[in-house]
């Protein structure tokens, strides 16, 4: 996922999302080219702990310097089920909130690919599913969605499925 993500440099080959290859650009242009075009949803959640849900979504938009459409931010933390939590610090949030949240931020930015690792590794079955139908969702909306897991019940979810065994790449069947 860091290779195809643009974070960690291949030992050979190209990188192309959207026409453009990843690695041409310089450290500066694929940092620009990484916060406008991917989204993450990392395992770990990775989100700032003292922040507060809506503080955590918008975060990418500080980084890039833009300022936030509260109206979208609001819209988006209402179609994960986060709207009355957005003053809640994000440590106060069970585990599957926690991905939500999560989600919410990489989706802000509308990215074209969203990378997903292992998005439903810590959560319970019943926050499973409701991460599994967001991210079919944003699939059925445009957004690709590239998805690492260890989770069988996750592959109905999915439009194609391929296989890692001792670092050979195989498609395997839905």
């Amino acid at each position: 996922l860091y290779v195809l993500s643009g974070l960690d440099r291949p030992d050979s080959g190209r990188v192309t999302i959207g026409g453009t290859d990843v690695y041409a650009l310089n450290e500066e242009r694929r940092s620009r080219f990484i916060r406008g075009h991917i989204g993450f949803v990392f395992q770990q959640y990775n989100l700032v702990p003292y922040l507060t849900v809506e503080e955590n979504v918008m975060l990418p938009l500080s980084l890039a310097h833009r300022k936030a459409d509260y109206v979208q931010v609001t819209q988006l933390l209402s179609r994960f089920g986060l709207r009355q939590r957005a003053k809640t610090t994000v440590s106060a949030l069970s585990g599957g909130e926690q991905q939500r949240v999560a989600l919410c931020r990489a989706l802000l930015m509308r990215p074209a690919v969203v990378f997903a690792d292992e998005p439903t590794g810590d959560l319970d079955q019943e926050s499973t599913d409701i991460v599994m139908r967001l991210l079919r969702d944003q699939a059925n909306n445009g957004t690709a969605i590239l998805m690492v897991t260890h989770d069988p019940d996750a592959l109905e979810y999915a439009d194609r499925v391929y296989r890692m065994d001792a670092g050979v790449l195989s498609i395997a069947s839905v």
